[in-house]
């Protein structure tokens, strides 16, 4: 193949490159890992990031459009965001490329989206997933004996929020079902990793402060302070 047929994307001059970028990133639900992210673009417009002929990556290098060149249009989309105070970033979490909108107009968009935003997880609830997270795979009994407490509530309530899945059957008797985390529970704490999980005891501290800025429907988790939490409890009551 020779440079004159490269695929559409490589004909765009580099600022439509970081607008087309942030386009792509603006249509997805998921996070893009890297490599994910530069196959859509290597791929020709005819044939979908999946077919077989997409471009030879050994081509792609000899123009210099390799995983250092991206996340290079990735930083020049964040920093002209930046600069021209847009309301949309690009971040990596969940192990991969996301477009979340900026925590500065949180409040702004939370006017007219109360109804997706998410309250902060109970003392409970970040107990559980803290011991799900770092001691994985964990049976409920194995939660139980570690918090001191029936739990069954506590995690299947994590399992409707997303965070956690079952993800095998314990050897002991009973065989009792195995619980890990999931990608969205990645994405709401703001790693891109197992590997970037904090100390146990910060955990509590990072609980949705990254999440804010890791919705990937463009959706805002506002941050709600405690007083306005305890009266909205209080009038529930």
């Amino acid at each position: 193949m020779e440079l004159k047929d490269l695929p559409y994307f490589f004909s765009l001059p580099k600022q439509e490159q970081k607008i087309a970028l942030e386009a792509l990133l603006f249509t997805m639900e998921e996070p893009l890992d890297i490599n994910r992210l530069m196959k859509i673009l290597a791929s020709n417009e005819s044939n979908s990031a999946d077919a077989q002929d997409i471009i030879e990556y050994e081509l792609l290098d000899k123009i210099g459009f390799n995983r250092e060149y991206v996340r290079d249009l990735i930083n020049d989309v964040n920093n002209e965001n930046s600069d021209n105070d847009r309301p949309f970033r690009i971040i990596e979490s969940g192990g991969g490329y996301s477009l979340v909108t900026s925590r500065k107009y949180g409040k702004i968009v939370g006017k007219i989206n109360k109804n997706i935003v998410r309250r902060r997880l109970s003392n409970a609830n970040l107990e559980t997933i803290a011991i799900i997270a770092y001691r994985q795979p964990i049976s409920r009994p194995g939660v139980e004996s570690i918090r001191g407490v029936n739990s069954k509530e506590i995690i299947n309530g994590l399992i409707d929020k997303g965070y956690v899945r079952i993800i095998g059957k314990s050897d002991a008797p009973g065989n009792p079902y195995l619980y890990g985390t999931t990608v969205e529970f990645l994405k709401a704490f703001g790693l891109n990793s197992l590997e970037d999980l904090p100390k146990l005891k910060e955990l509590k501290e990072l609980a949705f402060t990254e999440a804010e800025e890791s919705s990937f429907t463009l959706r805002i988790e506002m941050e709600e302070d405690s007083q306005q939490i305890d009266n909205e409890n209080v009038s529930e009551e």
